[in-house]
Protein backbone atom coordinates (compact mmCIF):
# COMPACT_ATOMS: atom_id res chain seq x y z
CA UNK A 1 0.00 0.00 0.00
CA UNK A 2 1.33 3.39 -1.00
CA UNK A 3 1.89 5.91 1.76
CA UNK A 4 0.68 9.53 1.42
CA UNK A 5 3.40 11.95 2.23
CA UNK A 6 2.33 15.24 3.80
CA UNK A 7 4.31 18.36 3.85
CA UNK A 8 4.69 20.07 7.25
CA UNK A 9 2.39 22.94 6.21
CA UNK A 10 -0.51 20.59 5.56
CA UNK A 11 -0.57 19.10 9.06
CA UNK A 12 -2.10 22.15 10.83
CA UNK A 13 -5.26 22.42 8.69
CA UNK A 14 -5.87 18.71 8.97
CA UNK A 15 -5.47 18.83 12.74
CA UNK A 16 -7.83 21.79 13.01
CA UNK A 17 -10.44 20.04 10.90
CA UNK A 18 -10.12 16.91 12.99
CA UNK A 19 -10.58 18.88 16.22
CA UNK A 20 -13.62 20.66 14.76
CA UNK A 21 -15.20 17.32 13.93
CA UNK A 22 -14.49 16.07 17.42
CA UNK A 23 -15.99 19.24 18.94
CA UNK A 24 -19.06 19.06 16.71
CA UNK A 25 -19.52 15.47 17.67
CA UNK A 26 -19.28 16.38 21.34
CA UNK A 27 -21.83 19.17 20.88
CA UNK A 28 -24.24 16.90 19.05
CA UNK A 29 -23.81 14.22 21.66
CA UNK A 30 -24.50 16.73 24.44
CA UNK A 31 -27.57 18.03 22.64
CA UNK A 32 -28.85 14.50 22.05
CA UNK A 33 -28.32 13.66 25.69
CA UNK A 34 -30.17 16.82 26.71
CA UNK A 35 -33.10 16.04 24.41
CA UNK A 36 -33.44 12.64 26.01
CA UNK A 37 -33.65 14.20 29.49
CA UNK A 38 -37.13 15.08 30.86
CA UNK A 39 -35.82 17.88 33.09
CA UNK A 40 -34.79 21.51 32.70
CA UNK A 41 -31.11 22.19 32.01
CA UNK A 42 -28.92 23.13 34.98
CA UNK A 43 -28.24 26.88 35.24
CA UNK A 44 -31.73 27.97 34.02
CA UNK A 45 -33.53 30.50 36.24
CA UNK A 46 -36.87 32.28 36.43
CA UNK A 47 -36.60 35.24 38.77
CA UNK A 48 -33.90 34.03 41.19
CA UNK A 49 -35.22 30.47 41.38
CA UNK A 50 -32.94 27.75 39.93
CA UNK A 51 -34.99 25.27 37.92
CA UNK A 52 -32.22 22.93 36.80
CA UNK A 53 -33.11 19.25 37.21
CA UNK A 54 -36.85 19.95 37.58
CA UNK A 55 -39.56 18.77 35.23
CA UNK A 56 -41.91 21.39 33.85
CA UNK A 57 -44.63 20.31 36.27
CA UNK A 58 -42.26 20.49 39.24
CA UNK A 59 -41.02 23.90 38.05
CA UNK A 60 -44.61 25.18 37.95
CA UNK A 61 -45.18 23.99 41.51
CA UNK A 62 -42.04 25.86 42.65
CA UNK A 63 -42.86 29.03 40.73
CA UNK A 64 -46.58 29.35 41.42
CA UNK A 65 -46.41 30.56 45.06
CA UNK A 66 -43.59 32.97 44.24
CA UNK A 67 -45.52 34.50 41.33
CA UNK A 68 -48.69 34.73 43.42
CA UNK A 69 -46.79 36.71 46.06
CA UNK A 70 -45.28 38.90 43.36
CA UNK A 71 -48.72 39.79 42.02
CA UNK A 72 -49.69 41.01 45.52
CA UNK A 73 -46.49 42.98 46.09
CA UNK A 74 -47.12 46.66 46.81
CA UNK A 75 -45.51 48.83 44.15
CA UNK A 76 -45.36 52.59 44.25
CA UNK A 77 -45.73 55.04 41.39
CA UNK A 78 -44.84 58.70 41.58
CA UNK A 79 -44.95 61.68 39.27
CA UNK A 80 -42.21 63.34 41.30
CA UNK A 81 -44.62 65.13 43.63
CA UNK A 82 -47.29 62.63 44.62
CA UNK A 83 -47.21 58.90 45.32
CA UNK A 84 -49.72 56.09 44.85
CA UNK A 85 -49.49 52.38 45.67
CA UNK A 86 -50.87 49.47 43.71
CA UNK A 87 -50.34 45.76 43.22
CA UNK A 88 -49.74 44.15 39.80
CA UNK A 89 -52.92 42.13 40.32
CA UNK A 90 -54.93 45.35 40.76
CA UNK A 91 -53.56 46.51 37.40
CA UNK A 92 -54.81 43.37 35.67
CA UNK A 93 -51.35 41.73 35.39
CA UNK A 94 -51.18 37.93 35.20
CA UNK A 95 -48.32 35.49 34.50
CA UNK A 96 -48.35 32.85 31.77
CA UNK A 97 -46.75 30.15 33.88
CA UNK A 98 -46.92 27.38 31.28
CA UNK A 99 -45.25 29.55 28.62
CA UNK A 100 -42.44 30.41 31.05
CA UNK A 101 -41.74 26.79 32.09
CA UNK A 102 -41.86 25.69 28.47
CA UNK A 103 -39.29 28.36 27.59
CA UNK A 104 -37.14 27.18 30.49
CA UNK A 105 -37.38 23.57 29.30
CA UNK A 106 -36.62 24.63 25.70
CA UNK A 107 -33.21 26.10 26.63
CA UNK A 108 -30.67 24.08 24.64
CA UNK A 109 -33.40 22.03 22.97
CA UNK A 110 -35.08 24.30 20.40
CA UNK A 111 -33.53 26.08 17.46
CA UNK A 112 -30.46 25.57 15.28
CA UNK A 113 -27.50 23.74 16.86
CA UNK A 114 -25.38 26.91 17.20
CA UNK A 115 -28.13 28.68 19.15
CA UNK A 116 -28.78 25.68 21.37
CA UNK A 117 -25.05 25.33 22.13
CA UNK A 118 -24.82 29.04 22.92
CA UNK A 119 -27.70 28.69 25.39
CA UNK A 120 -25.98 25.74 27.03
CA UNK A 121 -22.73 27.68 27.43
CA UNK A 122 -24.55 30.67 28.87
CA UNK A 123 -26.45 28.55 31.37
CA UNK A 124 -23.21 26.79 32.44
CA UNK A 125 -21.14 29.99 32.77
CA UNK A 126 -23.50 32.70 34.05
CA UNK A 127 -26.95 31.17 34.25
CA UNK A 128 -29.72 31.54 31.70
CA UNK A 129 -32.61 33.70 32.91
CA UNK A 130 -36.00 33.22 31.30
CA UNK A 131 -37.98 36.50 31.22
CA UNK A 132 -41.40 36.79 32.82
CA UNK A 133 -44.25 36.36 30.37
CA UNK A 134 -47.08 38.71 31.27
CA UNK A 135 -50.75 38.52 30.40
CA UNK A 136 -53.16 41.39 30.88
CA UNK A 137 -56.82 41.51 31.80
CA UNK A 138 -57.62 44.37 29.41
CA UNK A 139 -60.80 45.51 31.18
CA UNK A 140 -59.09 45.66 34.55
CA UNK A 141 -55.98 47.30 33.07
CA UNK A 142 -58.16 49.89 31.33
CA UNK A 143 -59.86 50.76 34.63
CA UNK A 144 -56.48 51.00 36.38
CA UNK A 145 -54.99 53.24 33.68
CA UNK A 146 -58.12 55.39 33.61
CA UNK A 147 -57.72 56.07 37.32
CA UNK A 148 -53.99 56.71 36.96
CA UNK A 149 -54.22 58.99 33.94
CA UNK A 150 -57.14 60.79 35.56
CA UNK A 151 -54.79 61.76 38.39
CA UNK A 152 -51.52 62.54 36.58
CA UNK A 153 -52.62 63.69 33.14
CA UNK A 154 -54.08 67.06 32.29
CA UNK A 155 -55.31 68.30 28.93
CA UNK A 156 -53.64 71.31 27.34
CA UNK A 157 -55.59 74.54 27.59
CA UNK A 158 -55.47 76.93 24.69
CA UNK A 159 -55.01 80.61 25.27
CA UNK A 160 -58.34 82.39 25.21
CA UNK A 161 -59.76 85.81 25.90
CA UNK A 162 -62.06 87.53 28.32
CA UNK A 163 -64.05 90.69 27.82
CA UNK A 164 -64.03 92.92 30.90
CA UNK A 165 -67.04 94.88 32.09
CA UNK A 166 -65.37 97.95 30.58
CA UNK A 167 -65.23 96.24 27.20
CA UNK A 168 -61.47 95.65 27.32
CA UNK A 169 -60.08 92.48 25.71
CA UNK A 170 -57.61 90.48 27.80
CA UNK A 171 -55.71 87.29 26.94
CA UNK A 172 -56.16 84.36 29.34
CA UNK A 173 -52.83 82.44 29.33
CA UNK A 174 -52.55 78.96 27.84
CA UNK A 175 -51.47 75.92 29.84
CA UNK A 176 -49.29 73.03 28.72
CA UNK A 177 -50.86 69.60 29.13
CA UNK A 178 -49.32 66.38 30.47
CA UNK A 179 -49.64 62.88 28.98
CA UNK A 180 -48.54 59.62 30.59
CA UNK A 181 -46.07 57.51 28.58
CA UNK A 182 -47.89 54.19 28.94
CA UNK A 183 -45.22 52.22 27.05
CA UNK A 184 -42.53 53.46 29.46
CA UNK A 185 -44.79 52.58 32.40
CA UNK A 186 -45.11 48.98 31.17
CA UNK A 187 -41.36 48.71 30.56
CA UNK A 188 -40.60 49.93 34.08
CA UNK A 189 -43.24 47.62 35.52
CA UNK A 190 -41.69 44.64 33.69
CA UNK A 191 -38.23 45.51 35.08
CA UNK A 192 -39.62 45.82 38.62
CA UNK A 193 -41.33 42.44 38.34
CA UNK A 194 -38.18 40.82 36.93
CA UNK A 195 -36.39 42.02 40.06
CA UNK A 196 -39.01 40.45 42.29
CA UNK A 197 -40.80 43.73 42.92
CA UNK A 198 -37.62 45.70 43.70
CA UNK A 199 -37.25 48.61 43.32
CA UNK A 200 -40.84 49.10 44.30
CA UNK A 201 -41.12 52.71 43.13
CA UNK A 202 -41.84 53.55 39.51
CA UNK A 203 -41.20 57.10 38.34
CA UNK A 204 -43.87 57.93 35.80
CA UNK A 205 -42.73 59.42 32.51
CA UNK A 206 -44.94 62.38 31.58
CA UNK A 207 -44.69 64.19 28.27
CA UNK A 208 -45.70 67.79 27.78
CA UNK A 209 -48.55 68.42 25.34
CA UNK A 210 -48.44 71.94 23.91
CA UNK A 211 -51.68 73.89 23.45
CA UNK A 212 -52.94 74.50 19.94
CA UNK A 213 -52.91 78.26 20.63
CA UNK A 214 -50.15 79.53 22.91
CA UNK A 215 -50.27 82.69 24.99
CA UNK A 216 -47.73 84.36 22.72
CA UNK A 217 -49.73 83.45 19.62
CA UNK A 218 -52.94 84.85 21.12
CA UNK A 219 -51.23 88.07 22.14
CA UNK A 220 -49.67 88.41 18.67
CA UNK A 221 -53.14 88.41 17.08
CA UNK A 222 -53.71 91.82 18.63
CA UNK A 223 -57.47 91.46 19.14
CA UNK A 224 -58.56 94.48 21.18
CA UNK A 225 -61.55 96.37 19.71
CA UNK A 226 -65.22 95.59 19.06
CA UNK A 227 -66.01 96.04 15.37
CA UNK A 228 -69.70 95.05 15.30
CA UNK A 229 -72.53 93.88 17.53
CA UNK A 230 -76.15 92.79 17.20
CA UNK A 231 -78.85 91.84 19.72
CA UNK A 232 -82.16 89.99 19.42
CA UNK A 233 -84.83 89.27 22.03
CA UNK A 234 -86.60 86.06 23.02
CA UNK A 235 -89.42 85.03 25.34
CA UNK A 236 -87.88 83.82 28.64
CA UNK A 237 -91.18 82.16 29.53
CA UNK A 238 -90.51 79.61 26.78
CA UNK A 239 -88.06 77.79 29.03
CA UNK A 240 -86.86 75.11 26.62
CA UNK A 241 -86.27 77.50 23.76
CA UNK A 242 -84.46 79.94 26.07
CA UNK A 243 -82.27 77.08 27.37
CA UNK A 244 -81.26 76.10 23.82
CA UNK A 245 -80.40 79.70 22.98
CA UNK A 246 -78.19 80.04 26.05
CA UNK A 247 -76.45 76.73 25.37
CA UNK A 248 -75.67 77.56 21.73
CA UNK A 249 -74.46 81.05 22.66
CA UNK A 250 -72.12 79.57 25.28
CA UNK A 251 -70.67 77.20 22.64
CA UNK A 252 -70.13 80.15 20.31
CA UNK A 253 -68.60 82.48 22.89
CA UNK A 254 -64.89 83.38 22.67
CA UNK A 255 -64.34 81.57 19.38
CA UNK A 256 -61.28 82.87 17.51
CA UNK A 257 -61.35 83.03 13.70
CA UNK A 258 -57.82 83.40 12.35
CA UNK A 259 -57.05 85.64 9.35
CA UNK A 260 -58.40 84.11 6.16
CA UNK A 261 -59.98 81.17 8.01
CA UNK A 262 -63.50 79.89 7.28
CA UNK A 263 -65.89 79.78 10.24
CA UNK A 264 -68.67 77.16 10.37
CA UNK A 265 -71.53 77.59 12.84
CA UNK A 266 -72.39 73.86 12.77
CA UNK A 267 -68.80 72.81 13.31
CA UNK A 268 -68.42 75.13 16.29
CA UNK A 269 -71.76 74.51 18.00
CA UNK A 270 -71.88 70.81 17.16
CA UNK A 271 -74.83 68.41 16.85
CA UNK A 272 -78.01 69.39 18.65
CA UNK A 273 -78.44 66.27 20.76
CA UNK A 274 -80.05 65.57 24.14
CA UNK A 275 -76.73 64.31 25.50
CA UNK A 276 -75.27 67.74 24.68
CA UNK A 277 -77.96 69.36 26.80
CA UNK A 278 -80.37 70.47 24.07
CA UNK A 279 -84.09 70.07 24.72
CA UNK A 280 -87.26 70.00 22.68
CA UNK A 281 -88.69 73.35 21.54
CA UNK A 282 -90.62 74.59 18.47
CA UNK A 283 -88.76 74.56 15.13
CA UNK A 284 -89.96 75.62 11.67
CA UNK A 285 -90.58 72.70 9.32
CA UNK A 286 -92.33 73.17 5.97
CA UNK A 287 -93.76 76.47 7.09
CA UNK A 288 -95.16 75.19 10.38
CA UNK A 289 -93.92 75.16 13.95
CA UNK A 290 -93.35 71.61 15.18
CA UNK A 291 -91.47 70.23 18.23
CA UNK A 292 -87.79 69.49 17.65
CA UNK A 293 -84.56 69.06 19.63
CA UNK A 294 -82.60 72.33 19.72
CA UNK A 295 -85.42 74.68 18.77
CA UNK A 296 -84.23 78.30 19.10
CA UNK A 297 -80.67 77.82 17.86
CA UNK A 298 -81.51 79.61 14.61
CA UNK A 299 -81.97 82.78 16.64
CA UNK A 300 -78.33 82.55 17.70
CA UNK A 301 -77.13 81.94 14.13
CA UNK A 302 -79.30 84.82 12.87
CA UNK A 303 -77.91 87.15 15.53
CA UNK A 304 -74.39 86.18 14.50
CA UNK A 305 -75.29 86.66 10.81
CA UNK A 306 -76.31 90.25 11.46
CA UNK A 307 -73.09 90.97 13.36
CA UNK A 308 -71.16 89.48 10.42
CA UNK A 309 -73.00 91.72 7.91
CA UNK A 310 -72.44 94.79 10.09
CA UNK A 311 -68.70 93.97 10.12
CA UNK A 312 -68.60 93.75 6.32
CA UNK A 313 -67.35 90.17 6.29
CA UNK A 314 -67.64 87.77 3.37
CA UNK A 315 -70.46 85.26 3.88
CA UNK A 316 -69.85 81.89 2.24
CA UNK A 317 -73.09 80.09 3.15
CA UNK A 318 -76.42 81.28 4.50
CA UNK A 319 -79.99 79.96 4.26
CA UNK A 320 -83.28 81.74 4.85
CA UNK A 321 -86.18 80.21 6.73
CA UNK A 322 -89.25 79.10 4.81
CA UNK A 323 -91.33 81.65 6.73
CA UNK A 324 -90.39 85.00 8.32
CA UNK A 325 -88.83 84.96 11.78
CA UNK A 326 -90.24 86.93 14.68
CA UNK A 327 -86.87 88.10 16.06
CA UNK A 328 -85.33 89.72 12.94
CA UNK A 329 -86.62 91.48 9.84
CA UNK A 330 -87.22 89.35 6.74
CA UNK A 331 -83.96 88.76 4.88
CA UNK A 332 -81.82 89.08 7.99
CA UNK A 333 -82.26 85.54 9.29
CA UNK A 334 -79.87 82.58 8.95
CA UNK A 335 -81.41 79.12 9.29
CA UNK A 336 -79.15 76.27 10.40
CA UNK A 337 -79.68 72.53 10.65
CA UNK A 338 -76.83 70.22 11.51
CA UNK A 339 -75.18 68.51 8.54
CA UNK A 340 -77.14 70.20 5.76
CA UNK A 341 -77.74 73.92 6.46
CA UNK A 342 -74.89 75.99 7.84
CA UNK A 343 -73.77 79.57 8.34
CA UNK A 344 -70.21 80.14 7.12
CA UNK A 345 -68.12 83.26 6.77
CA UNK A 346 -64.46 84.17 6.29
CA UNK A 347 -62.22 86.38 8.38
CA UNK A 348 -60.31 89.08 6.47
CA UNK A 349 -56.76 88.19 5.45
CA UNK A 350 -55.42 91.09 7.49
CA UNK A 351 -57.52 90.76 10.64
CA UNK A 352 -58.26 87.97 13.12
CA UNK A 353 -61.67 87.90 14.76
CA UNK A 354 -63.06 86.93 18.14
CA UNK A 355 -66.75 86.01 18.53
CA UNK A 356 -68.27 87.08 21.83
CA UNK A 357 -71.78 85.73 22.51
CA UNK A 358 -73.67 86.57 25.70
CA UNK A 359 -77.25 86.20 26.89
CA UNK A 360 -79.37 88.30 29.24
CA UNK A 361 -82.77 87.68 30.82
CA UNK A 362 -84.57 88.00 27.46
CA UNK A 363 -81.87 88.73 24.87
CA UNK A 364 -78.88 87.26 23.08
CA UNK A 365 -76.08 89.45 21.75
CA UNK A 366 -73.20 88.54 19.46
CA UNK A 367 -70.22 90.85 18.99
CA UNK A 368 -67.17 90.57 16.79
CA UNK A 369 -63.79 91.83 18.00
CA UNK A 370 -60.68 92.52 15.93
CA UNK A 371 -57.57 94.65 15.75
CA UNK A 372 -59.30 97.85 14.71
CA UNK A 373 -62.77 99.02 13.78
CA UNK A 374 -63.14 99.99 10.10
CA UNK A 375 -63.47 103.68 9.36
CA UNK A 376 -66.63 103.09 7.33
CA UNK A 377 -69.91 102.51 9.15
CA UNK A 378 -72.24 99.79 7.88
CA UNK A 379 -76.03 99.81 8.25
CA UNK A 380 -78.48 97.18 7.05
CA UNK A 381 -81.56 98.23 5.10
CA UNK A 382 -84.42 95.87 4.24
CA UNK A 383 -86.30 96.74 1.06
CA UNK A 384 -89.75 95.12 0.97
CA UNK A 385 -90.58 94.32 -2.65
CA UNK A 386 -93.88 92.58 -1.93
CA UNK A 387 -96.00 91.75 1.06
CA UNK A 388 -98.03 88.57 0.51
CA UNK A 389 -101.21 88.29 2.59
CA UNK A 390 -101.78 84.98 4.36
CA UNK A 391 -104.37 82.65 2.85
CA UNK A 392 -107.22 81.29 4.96
CA UNK A 393 -107.54 77.53 5.28
CA UNK A 394 -110.96 76.32 6.49
CA UNK A 395 -111.72 72.93 7.95
CA UNK A 396 -115.13 71.62 8.98
CA UNK A 397 -115.35 70.46 12.59
CA UNK A 398 -118.68 68.80 13.44
CA UNK A 399 -117.83 69.08 17.11
CA UNK A 400 -118.15 72.88 17.08
CA UNK A 401 -121.50 74.53 17.83
CA UNK A 402 -123.70 75.55 14.90
CA UNK A 403 -122.55 78.68 13.06
CA UNK A 404 -119.40 78.88 15.24
CA UNK A 405 -115.82 79.07 14.03
CA UNK A 406 -112.44 78.89 15.75
CA UNK A 407 -109.01 80.19 14.66
CA UNK A 408 -106.51 77.43 15.43
CA UNK A 409 -103.47 79.14 13.87
CA UNK A 410 -102.83 82.83 13.40
CA UNK A 411 -101.61 83.70 9.93
CA UNK A 412 -98.53 85.68 9.02
CA UNK A 413 -97.83 87.52 5.75
CA UNK A 414 -95.10 86.44 3.37
CA UNK A 415 -92.50 88.74 1.84
CA UNK A 416 -90.19 89.33 -1.06
CA UNK A 417 -87.31 91.43 0.20
CA UNK A 418 -83.86 92.71 -0.63
CA UNK A 419 -81.23 93.38 2.02
CA UNK A 420 -78.61 96.07 1.44
CA UNK A 421 -75.41 96.99 3.23
CA UNK A 422 -75.18 100.78 3.33
CA UNK A 423 -71.61 102.06 3.75
CA UNK A 424 -71.16 105.59 5.11
CA UNK A 425 -68.39 107.80 6.47
CA UNK A 426 -69.10 110.59 8.93
CA UNK A 427 -72.79 110.51 8.11
CA UNK A 428 -72.35 110.57 4.32
CA UNK A 429 -73.47 107.54 2.34
CA UNK A 430 -70.68 106.12 0.21
CA UNK A 431 -72.25 103.10 -1.50
CA UNK A 432 -74.82 100.33 -1.24
CA UNK A 433 -74.12 96.65 -1.68
CA UNK A 434 -76.78 93.99 -2.26
CA UNK A 435 -76.62 91.22 0.32
CA UNK A 436 -79.54 88.97 -0.62
CA UNK A 437 -82.98 88.75 -2.20
CA UNK A 438 -85.36 86.37 -0.46
CA UNK A 439 -88.94 85.22 -0.68
CA UNK A 440 -90.87 83.93 2.33
CA UNK A 441 -94.12 82.03 2.12
CA UNK A 442 -97.03 83.36 4.17
CA UNK A 443 -98.26 81.32 7.11
CA UNK A 444 -101.95 80.55 6.45
CA UNK A 445 -104.74 81.34 8.86
CA UNK A 446 -106.27 78.02 9.90
CA UNK A 447 -109.94 78.16 10.82
CA UNK A 448 -112.25 75.37 11.97
CA UNK A 449 -115.99 75.88 11.60
CA UNK A 450 -119.12 74.18 12.79
CA UNK A 451 -122.36 73.40 10.91
CA UNK A 452 -123.85 76.42 9.14
CA UNK A 453 -120.88 78.71 9.86
CA UNK A 454 -120.10 79.25 6.13
CA UNK A 455 -122.37 79.14 3.10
Amino acid sequence: MALIKLRPGQLLPLAAGFLALVLLGAILAALMELEASPTIRAGVYILDLPLGGLSRRAAEEVLQPRLDRLLQTELEVTDGRRRWSFTPAEAGIRFNLKAMTWEAYAVGRVGPPWLRWRQLRLSAQRGYRVPLRLEVDMDQMHRFLSRLTGIVERPPRDATWRITSEGRVEVVPARTGLRLDIDAFFRDLQVALERGGKPGRLLLTLHEVPPALSTAQAEALGIRERISSFRTRFDPANLNRAANIRLAAAALDLTPVLPGALFSFNQRVGPRLPESGYVEAPVVLNGRLVPGIGGGICQVSSTLYNAVLLAGLQVQERHRHSVPSAYVQPGRDAAVAYDYMDLKFSAPLDQPLLIHAVTGPDWVEVSLYGRAKPAEKIDLVVEILEKIPPPVQKEFDPGLPRQKQKVVQEGFPGYRVRVWQVYSFRGRELRRQLVSEDEYKPIPVEVKFGPGAFR
